[in-house]
């Protein structure tokens, strides 16, 4: 009877020792999933980070495709401001003219007579270069000497002078003259080709005008004009 009392007591120490096993088994377990866990942690905050990177590189795009936007729309107010004074300026701006004497004609420049025989280059368009105010020019062909933007009050004649290139026959070259702002003298039609110009020196002056027979002191000013559209200008000052 002892013998059988101590086998069961035996029995029942072993039922300890078995939880005690199971126990550690699930704290291995536990540990296991808990170092899975972190690496998931770890793995989408890097994502996250990708996803802040992406969204970083989206907005420098935008940034960068709005600033083309407003670059082009810039480029074309410009464009359009250039148009509009050329608009404005060819307008009458007031004032009341006098009307002074004026002369204009052109000169032949060296080498711009076409050969006889020569087909010309077609056609590209007037343009005006190397405008300029004087107080005379070369008689052989017009161009400027003694080019000068300050004139005494006292001056003879003041000229402006340009250089025109494929010029065509029939073309109305004429001038504006502005004294302070103001419009002191128009001539529509300074001079009139009567031939087809590969390039030609072309010039209009100006007077004093009675009584006093001086210029105006001040700020002037001087727009060239074909066919009745302001293709260039000048200033200059009188001075006493």
């Amino acid at each position: 009877m002892r013998f059988t009392s101590w086998a069961k007591r035996g029995m029942l120490l072993l039922v300890p020792l078995s939880l005690t096993l199971g126990a550690c088994d699930t704290f291995m377990d536990t540990t296991s999933v808990s170092d899975l866990e972190t690496e998931v942690f770890q793995i989408k905050a890097t994502l996250d980070q990708m996803g802040q990177s992406g969204t970083a590189i989206a907005e420098l795009q935008l940034t960068a495709d709005q600033s083309l936007v407003l670059e082009t729309e810039r480029n074309s107010a410009e464009a359009t401001a250039f148009a509009a004074q050329a608009t404005l300026t060819a307008m009458n701006r007031g004032g009341v003219p006098v009307q002074p004497n004026v002369a204009g004609g052109a000169g032949t420049l060296p080498g711009a007579t076409p050969e006889p025989g020569a087909t010309p280059p077609p056609a590209s368009g007037t343009t005006f270069s190397d405008t300029t105010t004087t107080t005379g020019i070369r008689s052989q062909d017009g161009c400027a000497v003694d080019r000068t933007s300050v004139f005494n009050s006292t001056e003879d004649q003041i000229y402006v002078v340009t250089t025109l290139t494929n010029l065509k026959a029939g073309s109305v070259f004429g001038v504006r003259w502005f004294a302070n702002g103001v419009l002191f003298h128009e001539e529509r039609e300074c001079w009139i080709p009567n031939r087809d110009w590969d390039q030609v020196c072309a010039y209009c002056s100006i007077v004093p005008d009675a009584p006093n027979y001086v210029f105006d002191v001040g700020e002037w000013s001087v727009e060239l004009l074909l066919d009745g559209q302001l293709y260039s200008q000048a200033q200059f000052q009188v001075v006493n």
